[in-house]
């Protein structure tokens, strides 16, 4: 059978340490992907507005529009990648509470979430 998934609940024994150690680090993780999706935001906005992308999504007839496109979006920072090198800078706010392995995927998910509203597959976008 194809597509079975079986879930193994384990409860943690923890320490009041460890479970201030736990929330220090889930505060820190919800700020840095509120701080990511808040930079993947503001450089979306700054493609759509860009009027030569406007003009080339609108008319879809010249010649190679798709690689300028892209080009215009490597212009603002859009992409994951640029969104990586911005949240490792923002990493170090946060006295090293989380590895740079754990800022980057939560820009990972920052940025996922913004491109499900620029491809139209979400609405909206909440901060958590």
């Amino acid at each position: 059978m194809v597509g079975l998934t079986y879930t193994i609940e384990f409860e943690l024994v923890t320490t009041a340490h460890d479970r201030k150690i736990l929330n220090t680090k889930l505060k820190v993780a919800k700020a840095i992907y509120n701080a990511c999706l808040g930079e993947a935001l503001k450089r979306l906005r700054a493609v759509l507005a860009d009027k030569e992308y406007h003009t080339l999504v609108f008319s879809k007839k010249a010649k190679g529009y798709r690689k300028r496109i892209k080009e215009i979006e490597r212009e603002y920072g859009y992409s994951e990648y640029d969104l990586h090198a911005w949240s490792s800078k923002c990493k170090h706010h946060f006295d090293g509470h989380l590895g740079i392995n754990e800022v980057q995927k939560l820009a990972t998910r920052g940025f996922s979430a913004v491109e499900k509203l620029y491809y139209r597959q979400a609405k909206n976008q909440s901060f958590l």
